[in-house]
């Protein structure tokens, strides 16, 4: 069986896949330089329990992050089209299509990180995001 934490992680990326700025690069944990831009990089960040609803059941918050990588003269009117798709695509089921995920919320965002060291100017920006499901205490699938 398959942790329910990454069950989540491949539902976020298929709603991510195939938007209209970034198509089909969408990436999971990425530990390459990006060829192509604009993209995607969905990156785990770590998991909190929320409560213990019996001696069974806990709701965690799976913390993630969607970073946006792109190559533009105006990276942040980029940015911000792509951060709009994004918000979109995850919000419009925040179960994500699975039964036992609760809630899907976006969290604050910071800067985005630039680089002037290319012809146009490369900008990252981290979106943060963290979704409630329920499990088992004893297995988590």
């Amino acid at each position: 069986m398959t942790h329910r934490s990454e069950q989540i992680l491949a539902a976020v990326k298929t709603r991510l896949t195939g938007l209209a700025t970034t198509q089909g690069r969408v990436f999971r944990d990425r530990v390459h330089d990006l060829k192509e831009v604009p993209a995607l990089s969905i990156e785990y960040i770590n998991e909190a329990r929320d409560s213990e609803l019996s001696t069974d059941l806990a709701d965690w918050w799976l913390h993630f992050s969607v970073d946006i990588s792109v190559k533009s003269d105006n990276f942040t009117t980029t940015i911000n089209k792509i951060r709009s798709e994004v918000t979109v695509a995850l919000m419009a089921d925040v179960t994500q299509g699975l039964s036992f995920v609760i809630d899907t919320e976006e969290e604050d965002l910071t800067a985005p990180e630039k680089s002037f060291d290319s012809e146009k100017p490369t900008a990252t920006q981290v979106m943060p995001w963290k979704i409630m499901y329920r499990r088992n205490r004893s297995t988590p699938e």
